[in-house]
């Protein structure tokens, strides 16, 4: 006599709740990429926060090597980068921003702002990973940032030479559209 094992059958999980978590995970990526990424090349958030800012913020921050700073101790046009290192876009776009603000060093001043709370070692880090040499400060808490009518991250801020804010692009920029913008704005 031939002794068979039956087994029992195995619980499955209802389709339902695999449908139920399939859909949880990719609206939290979603919403995780539209956080991380911004708004793009939308021109009409960029215009709209660009509108509720006509000069830049009378404020004060500190530079990466302690110095104090603000707006007006930079002369000519001013590009304002706010980043952090927990944003993917962020760390995606600073290569390019460097190749860009050597290409137009002594024309336009880069000021990279990294929103805080950061982990300042790991913004350091990511630094010395992307080869970033222009301007560094920190925008303790993001008021900049909020002030400038930031709604992504990461946000780019130009400024005239007369320190007004020229345009807002929430988003990512990358080198041929970081130029384009400046040499439109800017004329370099």
């Amino acid at each position: 006599m031939t002794h068979r094992r039956v087994t029992p059958p195995a619980e499955r999980t209802p389709e339902w709740l695999i449908g139920l978590m399939a859909a949880v995970v990719l609206v939290t990526v979603g919403w995780l990429f539209l956080r991380s990424v911004g708004a793009g090349d939308n021109p009409v958030l960029a215009d709209d926060a660009a509108a509720e800012v006509e000069a830049a913020p009378d404020a004060d921050f500190v530079l990466y090597d302690g110095t104090p700073a603000s707006f007006d101790d930079f002369e000519g046009p001013v590009v304002v980068n706010f980043w952090a290192s927990w944003c993917p876009a962020c760390v995606v776009e600073l290569p390019d921003f460097q190749a860009v603000s050597e290409a137009v060093s002594g024309d336009v001043t880069f000021i990279g702002m990294n929103v805080l709370p950061d982990d300042r070692a790991a913004a350091e880090a990511l630094i010395d990973q992307t080869g970033v040499t222009y301007q560094l400060a920190e925008d303790d808490g993001g008021a900049l940032y909020a002030e400038f009518g930031g709604i992504a991250m990461p946000t780019t801020v130009f400024l005239d030479a007369d320190g007004n804010v020229v345009d807002v692009h929430s988003g990512t920029l990358f080198e041929d559209d970081l130029r384009e913008r400046i040499s439109e704005l800017f004329g370099v």
